[in-house]
């Protein structure tokens, strides 16, 4: 149908032209957590780099649908299957 999804962890004021928005949404500790998994560099500063974002309340109040990203990966899949298959169906 040429429809758009967007899914984002960052900046949103400046995203136009989709029809709907996801936000993928994980507690503070858990994104810290995957963050140093990702870069063990940002050990020291991953909370200034979590601090520096919009805080996660901002971006639900501006989002269509919200993800709760808490879990394992497959419980991931399963949502992200179940919320598209909401906005199909």
């Amino acid at each position: 149908s040429g429809s758009k999804i967007l899914s984002f962890s960052f900046c949103i004021e400046y995203i136009t032209g989709f029809e709907k928005i996801i936000f993928i949404s994980s507690n503070e500790n858990i994104r810290k957590e995957r963050l140093i998994a990702r870069n063990s560099r940002l050990s020291n500063i991953a909370d200034k780099v979590i601090n520096s974002q919009i805080p996660e309340e901002e971006k639900i109040k501006k989002s269509d649908y919200i993800i709760k990203n808490n879990g394992t990966l497959e419980e991931f899949k399963n949502a992200v299957e179940k919320l598209i298959n909401d906005i199909i169906m």
